[in-house]
């Protein structure tokens, strides 16, 4: 026998050998494998991790009703068959919500975590006609989050009292130009409305909180009307420290003897005594 020949015999021995070792553990492997893909089978269609509750954390602007509609969870879903990642989707669509986490504790919970976003305003827009009114409240983050029904109405029965809540001490941004539409879940793209809400969130002093009423004609004659009837006409979102600076200085110097300010321009603000 050549040289060449036993080496190959050798070979195959070892392979042989080797394949019998491992041979056991692929099978085992194999058998588990398929008793845990029958027992995963057996589970999905069972009621053993049935979804018994579920718990939701930090909803406070819609109702039950809502939460029900947007997560859509089954009578026949349990914890393996739920998609939490589709139910996070359906929820993050919502104007209401910025944020969602949908995670399953077993045995039997469904988690659902999620962050809202705030009411900055509640801004009047008027059809182009002129002719008709409607209440917006729109969030921090600029995005229009719902037209605001009459409380008494059927909507208005159908939405969160604490909506109202909200919309009752939120601020109020009004002269806003005739046409301007408000489209639920979007992001506001009026200048003169945006430039209102970064105002009044840019201010740092007591003065945010005496600010009941934003006039957002246009940017540059944005003004603001304080819970003391004084108007100030502030201009755009440009400068706040000083214009916020000026109009504290005047308020404690003539408290009650003025109706309106000027500080557009901070350096040569003006103002007017009650007459």
């Amino acid at each position: 026998m050549r040289v060449k020949d036993i080496d190959k015999h050798e070979r195959r021995t070892h392979t042989l050998r080797t394949t019998h070792k491992i041979l056991p553990f692929v099978i085992a492997g194999v058998v588990v494998a398929a008793l845990l893909a029958c027992t995963y089978a057996v589970l999905r269609n069972s009621d053993v991790f049935s979804i018994q509750e579920v718990h939701v954390e930090g909803v406070n602007h819609l109702t039950s009703s809502d939460m029900a509609a947007l997560m859509r969870v089954n009578a026949h879903d349990n914890l393996l068959t739920v998609d939490t990642h589709g139910i996070t989707q359906r929820l993050e669509r919502n104007s209401w919500i910025e944020r969602a986490q949908v995670s399953c504790i077993f045995p039997h919970t469904l988690r659902v975590s999620v962050k809202e976003r705030s009411m900055a305003a509640v801004v009047e827009l008027v059809s182009a006609s002129g002719q008709t009114k409607k209440l917006w409240a729109i969030a921090r983050d600029k995005t229009w989050l719902m037209p605001l029904p009459q409380a008494t109405s059927d909507a208005g029965k159908r939405t969160n009292p604490q909506v109202f809540v909200d919309a009752s001490t939120a601020l109020r941004i009004t002269h806003v130009a005739l046409g301007v539409q408000g489209e639920i879940g979007k992001k506001c793209s009026d200048a003169s409305i945006v430039n209102a809400l970064d105002i009044a969130s840019s201010l740092t002093t007591d003065l945010a909180q005496r600010i009941v009423e934003v006039r957002a004609c246009t940017n540059d004659e944005t003004s603001l009307v304080l819970d003391n009837g004084v108007e100030v006409a502030f201009g755009q979102a440009t400068h706040m420290r000083d214009k916020e600076r000026v109009v504290l200085e005047v308020l404690a110097q003539y408290e009650g003897k003025v109706s309106y300010i000027n500080v557009r321009n901070p350096s040569t603000p003006t103002w007017r005594a009650i007459q």
